[in-house]
């Protein structure tokens, strides 16, 4: 389970609520909650967390 999904669990809101705080359409969260990350871009992804409220970290290192 994604930290967006498990935030928007937590939380306890609907998927319409979601939408409404995330600013993004009620299917776009169905596809989120039913773990469809894949149809979100990386910047999305990001922009939805800033939303949601929660801090995002990226790491970038050295391949092995």
């Amino acid at each position: 389970m994604g930290a967006l999904e498990q935030h928007i669990r937590t939380e306890g809101w609907t998927e319409a609520e979601a939408a409404d705080r995330l600013a993004i359409p009620r299917p776009s969260i169905s596809d989120l909650m039913h773990g469809r990350i894949t149809l979100f871009s990386i910047d999305m992804m990001v922009t939805l967390l800033s939303r949601a409220g929660l801090h995002v970290d990226i790491l970038v290192r050295e391949a092995a």
